[in-house]
Parts: structure tokens; sequence; C-alpha cells
């Protein structure tokens, strides 16, 4: 079981109740990544800290026999090998050390014996395993160069100046002077570009993932989702200008991701996992409480909410129909009723800067909705304005509109990278392992 505040647990195999088998320390936000040693009188696995950098989880081993508990190395991912080694993740890199699983303990240094993994939200290198004959299989670390692109709603580009990178959420500063964007590259950092001179600036240089931002209602900060702390997804905020730390926003340890602000700019709209629901809506009041409230939680997963520009109405997305689809609701009585916006799957919704238009990605391309948002809700039929086969498309809002509606900043995928996914096979690796990383065997 994974989850803040647990530890690894066991349960027979016929089933029954399912009982602790690790001991959360004082620092420990969970346990992760059981590997259970051959003849099963040792476990190997990820303490995830609550303090510190992402960068530093550690791997701890349980004596089954004992019950002695102990901290080995940094790293994240174990996996015990029968040539008398541990691998494991430590940055964007796989790494080994000789290890005796009969006295529990590390025999020597670590090496890194792997470059070029793909790395999870964390930026770790654990998208690979080592199966029993001695194959390494991996996924191998594949980075697309976008660019940022301004699109008319005929669908004409007009690229920006930034450099390319793995773009990925753009965010239009409130004057529509600036932008704010994340990167999908390890130890991914926010940059932001000045629409008028022309200067990019890193805006992040923390080791940890920071990414999904969104300005301030007056473009004086900065809140984005980071994994510091070695705690899941907070909320942080800091200064435009790159003066000052970053805050943490939100008292909690669920992961959290900033959508949008209501219309007086005092309330934080957010998508997060608190109730027990899946992903649900919920808001904060930065200046007031750090208290996240629930605002939308149903057995559906809700996400991406964003506020009409009039501050009545709440367009979000919802799979409860079995498709991700769009859908609004009153704010902030979102109980009160329901309309449905898309006819079909929709994504990453936004209101028109005017409120009398939504907004949102489709299959068939990006969709436009006449719409009128006042004491009730009235929509048109959905029409499509262009194809999103040359730009990105993800988990958040990937895109944002100009201030006079009439286009759209974009992330347009890379032309020179093949992003077809392949699976790297290296046979007989354990030879190439026990040369690297010598052990007493």
């Amino acid at each position: 079981r994974l989850g803040y505040g647990n530890e690894i647990l066991r349960m027979a195999a016929a089933g029954g109740v399912a009982a602790p088998v690790t001991t959360l320390g004082s620092d420990d936000a969970f346990h992760s990544w059981p590997e259970l040693l051959p003849g099963g009188t040792g476990l190997l696995f990820t303490v995830r800290p609550h303090s510190g950098d992402i960068g530093t989880p550690r791997i701890a081993v349980k004596s089954l026999e004992t019950g002695e508990q102990r901290v080995l190395m940094e790293g994240s991912m174990p996996r015990y090998l029968r040539s008398g080694h541990v691998v494991f993740a430590r940055q964007s890199a796989v790494w080994a050390a000789p290890f005796d699983r009969n006295r529990l303990a590390v025999t020597g240094d670590a090496v890194r014996v792997l470059e070029g993994v793909a790395t999870d939200s964390a930026g770790l290198a654990t998208k690979f395993t080592v199966v029993d004959h001695g194959s390494l299989v991996y996924l191998p670390q594949v980075t697309e160069t976008r660019q940022l692109v301004w699109v008319s709603r005929e669908g004409r580009e007009e690229r920006l100046g930034m450099t390319p990178r793995a773009y990925v959420t753009p965010r239009l500063s409130p004057d529509g002077r600036r932008v704010v964007v994340d990167t999908l590259e390890p130890h991914g950092d926010l940059f932001v570009y000045n629409l008028e001179t022309g200067v990019e600036e890193q805006f992040t240089f923390h080791p940890a993932i920071d990414q999904w931002p969104l300005w301030s209602p007056d473009g004086s900060k900065i809140y984005f989702t980071s994994i510091r702390g070695g705690e899941p997804g907070q909320i942080y905020v800091q200064r435009a200008d790159g003066t000052g730390d970053a805050e943490r926003v939100i008292a909690d340890h669920t992961s959290s991701t900033a959508s949008g602000w209501s219309a007086d700019g005092k309330i934080l709209v957010i998508g997060g996992s608190f109730a027990g629901t899946g992903v649900d809506v919920l808001t904060v009041q930065p200046d007031v409480d750090p208290a996240p409230k629930e605002l939308l939680a149903t057995a559906a997963n809700e996400a991406v909410a964003v506020m009409s520009p009039n501050g009545r109405w709440l367009a979000y997305r919802s799979d409860e129909s079995g498709q991700t689809r769009i859908y609004v609701r009153p704010f902030p009585d979102v109980n009160s009723t329901q309309r449905l916006v898309s006819d079909g799957p929709g994504s990453d919704p936004l209101w028109g800067p005017d409120g009398r238009e939504l907004f949102y990605f489709s299959p068939d391309g990006v969709m436009a909705v006449a719409v009128e948002a006042g004491d009730t809700f009235q929509r048109a039929t959905p029409r499509r304005l262009f194809s999103l086969d040359r730009y990105f498309q993800g988990a958040n809002i990937n895109w944002d509109i100009s201030r006079d509606g009439q286009r759209f900043l974009m992330v347009k995928r890379g032309t020179t990278t093949d992003m077809r996914q392949q699976i790297i096979v290296v046979q007989n690796w354990l030879e190439e392992l026990k040369r690297l990383v010598p052990t007493d065997r």
C-alpha cells in the first residue's frame, strides 16, 4: 500500500487483515518499493522523508527475523540481484552496490552503472528492471524539443523566441506581457519569458521538480507545484521577480495543483486527492487560511477547474460518464446544478476573456463554445477551430489565451525528436555489472 503516513504492509495469500512490516521513523513520510530478499529473511524498501530535497529518498533494510530496521544509503527502488548486488535509482541514473544478504549490509561503495534511463515525475531513473537470467530491461530517457507558438483561431502559427525545450503548461500573466512555463526535463524548472522585450529567464533552480505554474491575480507572484521538501506535489509561491524564497501555500501533505482564481482574486482553486474519492476540486485562501476546503468531491475524478471571468461558473473536466468531458457548475453553490459543455470527450478547459466563450481540447481539435454564463447557463453547439495534431496535450491545462481572445498560446511538438518509445534489452548484463562493481562472491 502506498500513501502518505503508510508503512509496508503484508497479508496472507489467502486474504485477511494486512499488518505493518516496517515502522515509520519520525521523519518518514512513507515507505515504498518493497523487495523481499531470497529466503524471506529480509526486506529492502524506500524511505521517503518529510524533510529534505526530493533527491534524497533513502534505501532501508528490515530484518524479518530480528525486527531490526536501518537506513543503508541514499537511493530509491532497490532491487536485489543474484550476483550479490543491489541496484537502485539515485537521481537520474541507475547505481549499484555490493550487498551481503546474510548480514543485510552494503559491503562497498555505490557506483553509477547506467545513464539515460527514463525518469519518473520526481526525476528518479526508476524505469528499469533486471530479470532473473541476468538481462537488463529499461525505457530510455527521451526528451522532446518543443516550441511555444501563438495560434490564431484559423490555425495560423507565430513562433515565440524562447529556446526550444520540453515545454508544458504555459501560462500568460494577467497583463498579457509575460509567460511562465515548465519543462518535462529531469529536475524540470520554470522559465519566464517577456513577450515585449524577448528576454528569457530561468525562474526556479531547485533540484526538485517544479511544475504547473499559475500567476497571482495581480501578476506579482507565481504559484507552482513542487516536490521539494520530500512531500508529494505541494503548492509553493514565490515573487515573480525571483526574489525571496519559495513558500509553501497549503498546510497538507497531499498532492495538489493550482488551476485558477475566483473573480475577486481571493480564492485559489486547486485539484488534489484529499477526500478519498479520487481527484477532487478544492479551494484555499492563501492570505487567510492555509487549510484547503472541499468544493467538489464526487465518486468521479474532477480536475483542472477554472472560474468564469465573472466568478459565477466553474468549468472542469470529469470522468463520471466513463469519458473525460467538460462540465460547468455554479459557484460557490456547485451542488445546485451541473451542465455538460462538451458533446464528446474533452479536456483542458479555458474561458474566453469576456466570459462569452468556453474552449477545450477534444479528439477533433480545439473546440469553441458560445455561452451565456449569468444567472443561468446556456451554451451553443461546440465548433472546431483547428487541429491539435501538432500540439502537446497533457494532464494539466497545456495552453492559454490572449487578452483579446483571438490567439492561443500553444506548445508545439518537436519536429526533430522521434517520440516512439523503445524498450532496451541488454543481455548478460550481470557480467558487465560484476566488472563495474566487484563483490566478494
